[in-house]
């Protein structure tokens, strides 16, 4: 469960604030839904909360100059098969599973932005395997 405590408006793209409800980390997820013109996640607003898919757009790191994360399985998510991850503070993430990483191996990522997946079980049909 995520609070959202900050929208910032681009011209048709925005960037969410949710932070954690389970360990107070904020993350800043990208929101490209009105692209497509759906806008599936319009609904949204500051102070509520909700239950969050989040995706990690980055690169597999060889070293530990990354963030580490721990890989927990995997979960088909719009038709889009994704290796669900946690991170060292013990939120949930998903990342597309073009990685060949077994569950309980761990990895490193150089993050490069969060996307949001779902909200509430409304599930943004972007093509992850890009």
């Amino acid at each position: 469960m995520y609070e959202l405590t900050k929208i910032i408006n681009y011209e048709v793209t925005r960037d969410l604030v949710l932070e954690s409800q389970k360990t107070n980390q904020s993350y800043t997820v990208f929101d490209d839904s009105d692209i497509l013109g759906d806008d599936k996640f319009n609904f949204l607003k500051t102070g509520n909360r909700y239950s969050c898919r989040i995706s990690i757009l980055g690169d597999l790191s060889d070293s530990v100059s990354g963030t580490k994360f721990k890989v927990i399985g995997q979960e088909k998510v719009g038709g889009v098969k994704f290796r669900k991850v946690f991170n060292s503070v013990g939120d949930l993430f998903y990342l597309p599973a073009y990685d060949t990483k077994e569950s309980n191996s761990i990895i490193y990522l150089n993050v490069k932005r969060y996307d949001l997946l779902s909200v509430n079980e409304i599930i943004y049909n972007k093509d992850f395997r890009k």
